[in-house]
């Protein structure tokens, strides 16, 4: 199983995606750092970088291929991870779950069913914007607690 966290820049995704894997004691993986070696492996994207330009849709592809390259090797070694991303725009949302199912593969852990879960206040609750991370587990963990039993029942 893969958690991936999304959020805007600086909501505390990576603080949450570390108390979910410390919580369910299992790896944690910061796309982040990925794409920061993507970026310093690629003198164009330090360019980018240096100078605030924004990275063409080629270059985030470039990036999102390294960030799971690395995530599909450590899906080898490691059977859950969190992993954590601001995925808010829906096209570099789309295009990263779609090279998740194509570099993962029909066999894998990743094929079948692909889901995202949002948390927003539509159509339910959710923790107040702030919130601590153990906050945010619980509800998430209630939230949880409440599918599983209205796909018992």
């Amino acid at each position: 199983m893969i958690i991936l966290i999304g959020g805007l820049v600086g909501t505390g995704k990576t603080e949450l995606a570390r108390a979910v894997a410390q919580n369910l004691n299992v790896s944690c993986y910061e796309i982040d750092k990925a794409k920061v070696k993507a970026i310093n492996a690629n003198a164009a994207l330090q360019f980018n970088m240096r100078y605030s330009k924004p990275h063409s849709e080629e270059a985030k592809l470039m990036i999102y291929s390294r960030a799971l390259q690395h995530l599909s090797e450590l899906s080898k070694t490691h059977k859950d991870i969190v992993a954590d991303e601001d995925f808010h725009k829906k096209h570099s949302r789309s295009i990263f779950f779609e090279r998740i199912r194509e570099s993962m593969g029909e066999g894998s852990s990743l094929s079948g069913s692909l889901q995202m879960r949002v948390l927003s206040g539509r159509g339910g609750s959710a923790p107040a914007a702030g919130a601590s991370p153990e906050r945010t587990l619980r509800h998430v963990s209630r939230d949880e607690k409440e599918s599983q039993s209205l796909r018992r029942g």
